[in-house]
């Protein structure tokens, strides 16, 4: 130590905290003592601050580079990951790797180096963002080992801690399906590395056997569908959104016309923010979607009920975008969920655009399945059934509607 200093128990559990990326404020809370007490020490006693600060991040950087891919990382693997995040900003500052490389290619190398410039031409940039986020938590969680190192063992430890650690909510488990996804990535990434083959005619021939480990099997719940009362509750509530304030276009107008086009062509949120102005066909009253704008890279046309084609009238200017939006998807998110409550709805209840596209897919099987299937642009009629389509009120009316033995409605 640099000055004589008795350092208090709390301040050695603060500055813990601190090294595994907790603020002080956030420190000072899961302590439950104030943020001024740990201010004030860290300043006044800064030389002896730091110095216990580098002490401890040096043993969590031994602690996270020890126990990657051990069984120690299963028990709390949300912490470990906390943890080894924190360890990672910490090397950054100091011009260091948290991981000793070997000079080998690691997964992460033959992503960058043959990859993603020969397989991803022309990925979508939300595509990008997804692979660099399971590359990512498979650096922090595995070390990146060479990729003659993984196997299906490890794998098999990598599916294991992405299944125990946290969902989106706090209080979830990561779903089987977001595992499943992380599994794809790192098994398409790895598939590149193995032999070439009839269906893998650009894998580089670095692993002569690919590792491959089964993803968790997911349950499937009934699609989720949006009443039409909860539909015009929205609506209706749409007169109090004073966003997006653009020219020509009043926001309760703006939101009213992006649930009525959602209702009338199923598009993703994508392909909405994505259409143009100059690809509506008013005359045929069609909406060219170009494949860009499209999950499966193929363009279609959609057309335009009455109810879409009265909207867009309204709000119809010399503006690129369809539906512009100037802000984030996160901030579109909030204000979605800001309209559902001054609609009355529930939180637990509230929906996305994306169950408005569910609920037309189930609206629309009940008049044609073909129909269906070519509105939401889908190959196979199993993928709408499967992932769209609430069978429960086409079953209800169809069990209703089975004639009775004569016997069996009498009273």
């Amino acid at each position: 130590m640099t000055e004589a200093v008795i350092v208090p128990d709390v301040i050695h559990q603060a500055v813990a905290l601190v090294a595994e990326g907790f603020s002080i404020r956030k420190a000072a809370d899961a302590l439950d003592v104030p943020t001024k007490r740990i201010s004030f020490w860290q300043h006044r006693h800064r030389e002896v601050w730091d110095d216990l600060l580098a002490e401890t991040i040096d043993k969590l950087l031994l602690v996270v580079r020890s126990s990657v891919m051990t069984d120690a990382i299963l028990e709390e693997p949300d912490r470990f990951l906390r943890m080894a995040t924190a360890a990672d900003k910490w090397c950054q500052k100091r011009n260091e790797s948290l991981f000793q490389g070997t000079g080998q290619t690691t997964l992460l190398s033959f992503f960058e180096s043959y990859y993603r410039p020969t397989c991803l031409v022309d990925v979508s940039a939300n595509t990008m963002h997804l692979i660099k986020i399971v590359l990512r938590r498979w650096r922090l969680l595995t070390g990146d080992p060479p990729l003659a190192a993984i196997n299906t063992e490890m794998l098999v430890k990598f599916r294991e801690c992405l299944m125990r650690s946290r969902g989106q909510k706090p209080y979830e488990r990561m779903s089987p399906v977001t595992v499943g996804n992380f599994l794809r990535y790192v098994q398409m990434i790895l598939d590149k590395a193995g032999p070439k083959g009839a269906r893998n005619r650009d894998a580089a021939g670095i692993l002569g056997e690919v590792p491959w480990t089964r993803p968790p099997r997911p349950d499937i719940d009934p699609p989720r569908i949006v009443s039409d009362q909860r539909l015009s509750d929205v609506y209706l509530a749409a007169v109090c959104m004073t966003a997006p304030n653009l020219p020509g276009i009043k926001p309760p107008l703006w939101w009213q016309t992006l649930l009525v086009v959602t209702h009338a062509t199923a598009l993703r949120r994508r392909s909405l923010f994505a259409a143009r102005m100059g690809n509506i066909d008013w005359n045929a009253r069609t909406l060219l979607v170009p494949g860009g704008a499209i999950k499966s890279r193929r363009g279609m046309v959609v057309y335009l009920n009455d109810a879409a084609m009265v909207h867009l009238r309204k709000m119809r200017t010399n503006r690129e975008k369809l539906f512009p939006w100037p802000f984030s998807k996160e901030w579109f998110d909030k204000s979605f969920h800001h309209l559902q409550y001054e609609a009355g709805i529930p939180e637990a209840e509230h929906f996305g655009l994306h169950e408005i596209r569910k609920t037309v897919a189930t609206k629309l099987w009940q008049v044609s399945p073909e129909a269906a299937r070519l509105l939401l642009g889908h190959s196979r009629d199993d993928v709408t059934r499967k992932h769209y389509v609430n069978g429960e009120n086409i079953i209800t009316r169809g069990v209703n509607a089975i004639p009775q033995p004569a016997a069996f409605t009498r009273t």
